[in-house]
């Protein structure tokens, strides 16, 4: 269990970042995220703390201050909720362990290119990418940077298949 103690950056919606320098973050001892508390001053940290973790929603969790580790974030720092993936292949997520006998150009020529004409059809690479988008959501990536593939509508249909589950993404 982890107390983080800093700045916190995360989207409230679609539109609306919200941005908080003096947060309380706990991280349960399943990796999720249990409380937020924003605008503590450092002179209430532990009474905020104490009056928190003494609730039994917390206590039922095995929380309290003395067991949890405090992670002190340094000025400059802040947290940002999420995985971010920078580099994204989209269309090539079907080919998951495909072509694992081949050579990277044999592969591209083999397996990836004839998978990627596929996506012309934009019904088909809609249903391609929504169960991509679901897989990496399923990962913890709130925040993706995808390629597509050079077929316009399909990558459109990928941006449109990231707004619908809710997924911060760069599309291109």
């Amino acid at each position: 269990m982890y107390i983080f103690i800093g700045s916190l950056v995360h989207t409230l919606d679609r539109t609306t970042i919200q941005y908080s320098t003096r947060s309380i973050v706990g991280v349960g001892s399943t990796g999720i995220i249990d409380f937020i508390v924003h605008d503590v001053f450092s002179d209430q940290l532990e009474d905020v703390l104490k009056e928190l973790l003494a609730t039994e929603e917390f206590r039922a969790k095995g929380w309290s201050a003395e067991k949890a580790k405090r992670i002190v974030l340094s000025h400059g720092e802040f947290l940002l909720p999420g995985f971010i993936d920078t580099h994204t292949h989209a269309p090539q997520f079907p080919n998951i362990s495909r072509g694992q006998q081949y050579e990277l150009l044999d592969w591209l020529n083999h397996v990836t290119f004839p998978a990627e004409e596929r996506l012309a059809d934009v019904e088909y690479a809609r249903k391609i990418y929504r169960e991509v988008v679901k897989r990496v959501l399923s990962f913890g990536t709130t925040t993706c940077c995808y390629y597509g593939s050079l077929h316009l509508e399909a990558t459109k249909a990928l941006a449109d298949e990231c707004l619908l589950a809710g997924q911060r993404a760069f599309v291109g």
